[in-house]
């Protein structure tokens, strides 16, 4: 099993396996190190003419304005520019089950500190801003995985609101 990082904080990460020409009928993750020990199994099905044919096409489709992954199970369109992140996402009966996902980035200009006196005049400003793709690129793509990076930036929809905010650099 592989892991990979993906976000600068640790809120998130992915797992992996390696594909196999045997498949288990189920897989175990637990996570260790809380105080209480969690533990899901994931089913899998096992079988095997699906994959064997699912591996004579590539996952991901690249087209003019966008890539599009299709599992089998699922197709995940992801757009090259605008700011929609992922445009649709259809399951293996054809099934439309989201369209036109955006990321947003919600912040506040200060944490209110209960402990501070002068908590009631300390006014608090929250902001919206809305994530703009620079570029969507396959990073990594094989019959069994494809790896679709998308960069951007986020960005403040109301001008007059545009100084105001203070974004963390990298060096947070």
């Amino acid at each position: 099993m592989g892991d990979w990082l993906l976000a600068r904080w640790i809120y998130w990460s992915a797992y992996f396996v390696l594909a196999t020409e045997a498949v288990p009928s189920s897989y175990s993750i637990n996570v260790l190190g809380t105080s209480v020990e969690n533990s899901t199994t994931v089913r899998s099905e096992t079988n095997n003419s699906s994959r064997k044919a699912r591996r004579a096409t590539p996952m991901a489709i690249k087209s003019r304005n966008e890539i599009t992954v299709d599992t089998g199970k699922i197709r995940v369109s992801f757009p090259k520019s605008g700011s929609t992140l992922v445009s649709s996402i259809q399951i293996s009966e054809g099934k439309t089950v989201c369209t036109n996902g955006k990321l947003i980035l919600r912040c506040q200009s200060a944490i209110v500190d209960y402990e501070d006196d002068n908590v009631a005049e300390t006014p608090i400003k929250h902001h919206e801003l809305s994530g703009h793709i620079n570029q969507t690129t396959i990073t990594e793509e094989s019959l069994t995985r494809a790896l679709v990076t998308v960069t951007g930036k986020h960005e403040v929809e109301n001008q007059k609101n545009r100084d105001s905010i203070v974004i963390p650099g990298p060096d947070y």
